[in-house]
């Protein structure tokens, strides 16, 4: 999807080395992996951009680190170097990936024509088209076609947390309050049954 909700609560990690370890990382592979990873998922994407960057040198034959060094680069606001990490792949499994994160620096960049260029170019059955088209409804400022494109969307993928979210905020933007205060307290109680030990 094109919009994300940020996580809260992410620390900093120490590579192996600054804490004393003995082997360097760039000769073992699962731990620059799984540090990658981890930086990754703390949101800390310039660091998982240079592990990943250092796994597409060292292991180039395994294209998944190409995708995630680029999807690295574009969470840590770095679309110049992402979009030059997207020209060099060239595997066709990942081209599906490749054309989704294109059509996610485009809406970043706010290029909504070659957004939905590339979105037009999604697989036939693929439930993030219909997710990605209503965002840039909503940020053209098309709120009754993008809450229509999201109902669309949860009738497709089921109920889901970020969809129910846009949803209520294209019911803000169109002045019926008591819809979208009634969408987020569902939210939150659902949170709150489906996450108890995260609840206040």
């Amino acid at each position: 999807m094109l919009f994300s909700i940020p996580l809260r609560g992410t620390s900093k990690i120490h590579s192996p080395q600054a804490r004393g370890y003995p082997f360097p990382l760039d000769l073992n592979r699962g731990a620059l992996s799984l540090l990658g990873y981890c930086y990754f998922y703390t949101q800390d994407f310039a660091a998982a951009a240079e592990c990943y960057e250092q796994l597409v040198e060292l292991y180039p034959s395994v294209s998944d680190y190409k995708i995630y060094y680029a999807q690295s680069l574009y969470n840590a606001f770095m679309c110049p170097e992402a979009i030059a990490a997207l020209s060099q792949i060239d595997e066709p499994e990942l081209m599906s990936d490749v054309i989704k994160l294109h059509s996610a620096i485009k809406y970043r960049d706010e290029d909504h024509i070659n957004a939905r260029i590339l979105i037009d170019q999604y697989p036939e059955d693929d439930p993030d088209t219909e997710v990605n088209l209503a965002c840039i409804e909503y940020k053209e400022k098309n709120f009754a076609k993008a809450l229509e494109r999201f109902q669309s969307a949860v009738q497709v993928v089921g109920y889901k947390a970020d969809l129910a979210y846009a949803i209520a905020l294209c019911h803000y933007q169109l002045r019926d309050y008591s819809k979208a205060m009634n969408l987020i307290t569902n939210i939150i109680d659902r949170g709150i049954k489906d996450h108890p030990g995260r609840s206040p």
